[in-house]
């Protein structure tokens, strides 16, 4: 552009001179002067809107050369062209693997335990023992819709509440189970009018109950086996408040046979939950304020016809039913558990996220004459989420879970299971993005304690490390 400039220059100045010199020339002289003027003239406009169509198509295609510190113009790659050029050389190496690849989702975790416990009966011994859990699954993402997934965890095959492995048998090997594996189905169709979301679960699979249910009535551990339902759908939202109500459907497996001797047979376990979850917003509030209330309903059919039964156990292929009583004498029959949970949440800077909530229920299918063994109830306080590096929370537990107030074999392990009541003390700081140290400390006791004027007490600590990739 600046030699064109100087080219322009450069003509004026010949056309100034030239017509200082018209005196002396005659006509024919000057008019050819003038032809050549012209001439050149229309040759540099036509340089000019050459180049001015080049600059505007460079903005339109967007920047494909940059220049070198040196000042020397050097290639840009385009973006599309690069990826695709990318594309082509990882097909090259692993073929059509990278559509498998694709939204493959790899997770697990590694927690080391030391656990000891004191106890007050000769019946169950002080303990000192050292554990670990591991943990590890893929999930794939097929589309919006259908993932599907699995989980293998340590632990034995009789405890569904315990992935845990403790050290001992002289360095023998450890076990590998299957935990989860699952498919799942979020239909994209029945996104209509006020239903937001859908979910359809199928298989051994991540316990949609733990949602609408304390950490002691449903151990964090247990995986049903089965299929379940979620719909949640939007009642109302307005500038100040949304209001979400949920559905849930459970049809659970507990166990299946083809015997038909001795009252022997298949037993199934249903659940049926409604809740409605508010969140509160203002002006003058940084955070939202959530407050939740779901109804539970849960019942099995046929647990009280399978597998052998004594005077003081009932199992189910070698799983222990714990404290129910399923047996043939105070016998409860099939369980019927209804029960209420609430949840509310806030937050005030700068202080962490708080949480309160209080779950109370009771068997209403017990049939015994001890009516006060069908309750439970459990209150809860935390504050804090140890998520990422620096976070910490706190939390206070306090729960009374009646013998037969609900299915025992399912309640959290470390507390006792049912027949118990006593308050849990739990602490978290996450020393890194992905490892966190953990502690908690249960003070529980029998509720009713058949064998000794004693209450069975213990003291349980637990001290972890948990490594999460």
């Amino acid at each position: 552009m600046k030699k064109t400039v100087g080219r322009i220059m450069s003509l004026l100045m010949i056309f100034s001179f030239a017509v200082g010199q018209t005196a002396f020339a005659d006509e024919a002289q000057l008019m050819s002067l003038l032809e050549q003027m012209q001439n050149q003239m229309s040759e540099l406009q036509k340089t000019v809107a050459a180049q001015k169509t080049e600059i505007q198509a460079l903005k339109t295609r967007g920047p494909s050369i940059e220049v070198a510190p040196s000042g020397v113009e050097s290639p840009k790659i385009n973006e599309d062209d690069f990826k695709k050029q990318f594309d082509k050389n990882l097909k090259d190496k692993i073929g059509d693997s990278d559509k498998w690849l694709k939204d493959l989702k790899a997770k697990g975790d590694i927690r080391m335990r030391y656990e000891p416990a004191n106890n007050t009966r000769a019946t169950s011994a002080d303990v000192n023992r050292f554990r670990f859990r591991l943990r590890w699954g893929l999930e794939k993402k097929f589309n919006d819709e259908f993932k599907a997934g699995f989980r293998l965890a340590s632990g034995g095959t009789t405890d569904p509440t315990s992935t845990n492995q403790t050290f001992n048998s002289a360095f023998a090997n450890k076990s590998i189970t299957i935990d989860q594996a699952y498919a799942i189905y979020n239909p994209e169709w029945a996104r209509m009018g006020p239903i937001c979301d859908v979910e359809i679960g199928v298989g051994k699979v991540a316990n949609p109950l733990s949602d609408v249910h304390s950490w002691l009535s449903w151990d964090s551990d247990v995986t049903p086996e089965g299929l379940y339902e979620k719909v949640t759908s939007r009642l109302f939202k307005t500038e100040n408040l949304s209001t979400d109500v949920e559905f849930l459907g459970t049809q659970f497996i507990i166990h299946e046979s083809s015997a038909r001797n001795n009252n022997n047979g298949d037993a199934e376990f249903f659940g049926f939950s409604g809740g409605i979850r508010n969140k509160f917003t203002h002006e003058n509030l940084q955070h939202p304020i959530d407050l939740r209330h779901h109804i539970n309903y849960e019942f099995s059919r046929g647990i009280g016809k399978v597998g052998p039964a004594t005077a003081t156990s009932y199992s189910i292929n070698n799983v222990n039913m714990r404290t129910n009583d399923l047996y043939t004498g105070v016998n409860t029959g099939d369980l019927g558990v209804l029960s209420f949970y609430h949840e509310l949440g806030w937050k005030i800077d700068p202080l962490p996220k708080f949480k309160l909530s209080f779950e109370h229920g009771q068997n209403t299918q017990a049939h015994m004459d001890n009516a006060h063994e069908r309750h439970f109830y459990v209150v809860n306080a935390k504050i804090g989420s140890a998520k990422k590096k620096g976070e910490w929370e706190l939390g206070y537990t306090y729960g009374h879970l009646e013998k037969n107030s609900t299915f025992s074999v399912w309640t959290d392990s470390d507390f006792g299971f049912t027949n118990r009541k006593g308050s849990v003390i739990k602490a978290g700081y996450a020393l890194t993005d992905f490892l966190t140290l953990n502690g908690s400390a249960f003070f529980t006791q029998n509720i009713i304690d058949a064998g000794s004027n004693s209450p069975n007490a213990q003291q349980l600590y637990q001290v972890d490390l948990v490594w999460k990739f």
